[in-house]
């Protein structure tokens, strides 16, 4: 008798499904996300075995929403390396491995530093979210993003960045 331990989880018709997100993020990446609709279906997989990851999560949303490049890179900054999969008719129409740009705007995340008033290390009165308030990713080679905010030098880094996203 063969041992049957593969995991089973319903196709969608139509949606997408977010995959490789690292283990335990999919809550943060839920929350990026929009609401659900009345007729829509989202299914959550949290902590399952990955061969590439050794754990992971996946969403699957049966609803016809694309995610916008906004969504996308805040998805990114909380987990590098997820795959996006756009289905439709039970089909894969198209799969994405976005990359963190460069730059990410204000719109994207808040800088603490400059909510708090502190430039280069200096406290402000002003609390200034200024138009050049933008980050620059940091590379390294941990495998967790770095970005500085280009206005006052406040770096942010992993639970750093998931608490200053702009909802």
């Amino acid at each position: 008798m063969k041992d049957d331990n593969t995991l089973k989880v319903k196709l969608i018709k139509d949606g997408i499904v977010i995959d490789h997100i690292k283990a335990r993020k999919s809550s943060v990446i839920t929350k990026i996300l929009p609401p659900l609709g009345q007729n829509e279906i989202r299914i959550t997989l949290e902590n399952v075995p990955s061969k590439l990851l050794r754990r992971k999560d996946i969403v699957k949303i049966e609803s016809p929403i694309a995610p916008l490049t906004e969504m996308i890179t805040k998805m990114v900054l909380v987990s590098p390396g997820i795959t996006i999969s756009s289905i439709n008719d039970y089909d894969i129409i198209e799969k994405r491995k976005p990359k963190i740009p460069s730059e990410i705007s204000k719109s994207i995340i808040s800088c603490p530093g400059c909510s708090a008033g502190i430039i280069g290390g200096t406290a402000t009165t002003s609390g200034f979210q200024g138009e050049r308030n933008v980050f620059e990713l940091i590379p390294g080679d941990s495998g967790e993003v770095k970005i500085k905010c280009t206005y006052c030098g406040n770096e942010l880094i992993g639970r750093e960045i998931e608490e200053n996203l702009n909802f």
